[in-house]
């Protein structure tokens, strides 16, 4: 959860740092004695959405287009439609001006 609190740490800064992290979680086959247990399932789902939000990050900065957006951000997007509007115009606008063919 602690990339998930931190407001203005751009995602693209500690993405290396988080999927490191993200490779040391046990996977869902892993057979853990606690497997059925609802603690079980609440840390697969957010491994689940962290290596969603990694794959963001990752196709983000590939097209330039992160603009500061932090792993606290993407949650908050999943929440409120108002900040995942805010946003979609930031991602759309860079990738945009980027991408704009010459005249």
């Amino acid at each position: 959860d602690g990339v998930y609190t931190a407001p203005y740490c751009p995602a693209a800064l500690i993405m290396a740092q988080v999927d490191q992290m993200y490779s040391c979680m046990p996977n869902p086959d892993a057979g853990a004695s606690f497997q059925d247990t609802p603690d079980w399932e609440d840390l697969q789902r957010r491994a689940d959405m962290l290596q969603n939000h990694l794959s963001c990050v990752e196709v983000m900065v590939q097209y330039h287009a992160c603009a500061g957006m932090s792993f606290r951000d993407m949650a908050q997007c999943g929440r409120d439609p108002r900040v995942c509007r805010k946003w979609l115009r930031g991602i759309f606008a860079s990738v945009g001006a980027a991408y704009r063919p010459a005249p």
